[in-house]
């Protein structure tokens, strides 16, 4: 497991989504697809658990692996059932944002390739507006800095 400060703190998330209130999990990217060398995933909640973001990092033997893993994910979330979104310039080498509805429950998200690096940011019970995609994008720039610092 990657240590716990490769991911943006608290104080740093609440400066794009003031709202955000505490950190309710850390651990492994359970989600995280093929062979990773290391993971680390937080969640961060309002007080009442209504609004959530989850941001991981994804650490890859290679380059090579981090981008084919990546374009697996993509493909994903392509394919994901009420979900739409775009490449993203400027944003990594890489990069895809989109939001995915599914019943009432919408989720904003993006990844974006750095080398052997894949990061992820996913809000949960915001609507998916252009705002909304600015701020995923935003959160994995910071997120990249933050990875940085340590990796």
């Amino acid at each position: 497991m990657l240590p716990s400060d490769v991911i943006l703190t608290l104080s740093e998330v609440k400066e794009v989504l003031p709202e955000m209130t505490q950190e309710t999990a850390t651990g492994e990217d359970e989600t995280a697809l093929g062979n990773p060398t290391g993971t680390r995933s937080v969640t961060y909640a309002t007080d009442d658990g209504s609004q959530r973001v989850v941001i991981s990092v994804d650490q890859y033997q290679s380059s090579e692996q981090a981008s084919s893993t990546y374009q697996e994910a993509v493909q994903g979330s392509k394919e994901a059932p009420g979900g739409e979104g775009e490449n993203v310039s400027n944003v990594g080498e890489k990069a895809f944002i989109g939001v995915s509805a599914q019943g009432n429950e919408t989720h904003v998200g993006g990844g974006a390739l750095y080398g052997d690096l894949i990061l992820t940011v996913t809000m949960e019970g915001y609507e998916g507006t252009n705002e909304d995609t600015a701020k995923v994008t935003q959160l994995i720039r910071m997120q990249d800095a933050a990875a940085k610092r340590v990796l």
